[in-house]
């Protein structure tokens, strides 16, 4: 229950970020710092009750880093710099912790990639591309090579069988992640020719992300996390939408796809490609 609650408490905090990160230094900027203090106090009761060896004490790890990553981010928005550190050695403690319990006691794949997937994550968020980009490749190491998405986007291995489940959900995030690392590359090179080529991989790796989110369900909370990830960048960085489109048909194309999950995406959202000619 204690899990249960620090996983409320974390969501309510992700869901207040993104909603007040325009207005964080105006108002309420209390209540989401005691969000995720709270968060913080039931994922630590919780590692209190778990076997030390167990499932469970590995996915308390896990969140628990997370927590306190979003902790540090909270403190670094007050410029609280020595609290900020302290959160930032927690989490990656836990993280650390949680990766080698994972692999040497459960012996399992699956959460060590999941384990890894969380810590480029909150390299991101800290705007730490480099180890990001350094942490989410060695994810594909974990995973069996029938659950990853072939040239023409179709696994190895039968749909909707759930061993696989949470590798696809994992590559699902680690995808969309590496999508938003290009896009921030994309800003830096706006005016120059590799502008085009980075938009283009970016759009290869939000392809392949709701693909494998696609291969587990057409609606769960993954799915509308990254597409309003997604779509809320897009406007935010008014990128043009007809490149968009364009890269997306493109890489359809090459995949012999007569529509991604992208191209969906991006015709619900910002109508078809033709309005965009």
């Amino acid at each position: 229950i204690y899990l249960t609650r620090a996983s409320i408490y974390k969501n309510k905090w992700d869901v207040d970020d993104e909603t007040n990160k325009r207005e964080r230094a105006k108002k309420d900027k209390d209540d989401s710092l005691n969000t995720i203090l709270q968060a913080a106090q039931q994922i630590n009761t919780a590692l209190e009750y778990f076997p030390d060896d167990s499932l469970d004490f590995q996915e308390s790890l896990t969140e628990k880093a997370k927590i306190y990553r979003n902790i540090a981010r909270e403190k670094q928005w007050r410029e609280q710099m020595g609290e900020c550190e302290a959160a930032l050695r927690e989490s990656n403690d836990s993280i650390e912790q949680a990766l080698q319990l994972a692999k040497d006691k459960l012996q399992s794949s699956h959460r060590q990639a999941y384990t890894l997937n969380a810590k480029a994550w909150g390299h991101y968020f800290m705007e730490e591309d480099q180890e990001a980009w350094i942490t989410a490749s060695k994810v594909y190491d974990l995973i069996p090579k029938d659950h990853l998405l072939s040239d023409k986007l179709k696994p190895g291995i039968e749909e909707h069988n759930n061993p696989y489940v949470p590798y696809w959900e994992t590559l699902a995030r680690i995808e969309m992640l590496q999508c938003h690392l290009t896009l921030n590359k994309v800003q830096k090179y706006r005016q120059q020719k590799e502008f085009d080529k980075l938009l283009q991989q970016a759009m290869e790796y939000a392809t392949r992300a709701l693909t494998y989110n696609a291969l587990i369900a057409d609606k769960y909370p993954d799915v509308e996390r990254a597409e309003t990830g997604l779509y809320k960048r897009i406007l935010r960085e008014d990128i043009p939408i007809e490149k968009l489109h364009h890269y997306a048909y493109d890489y359809a194309r090459c995949t012999g796809v007569k529509s991604t999950k992208l191209q969906d995406f991006l015709t619900r959202l910002f109508g078809p490609a033709e309005l965009w000619l």
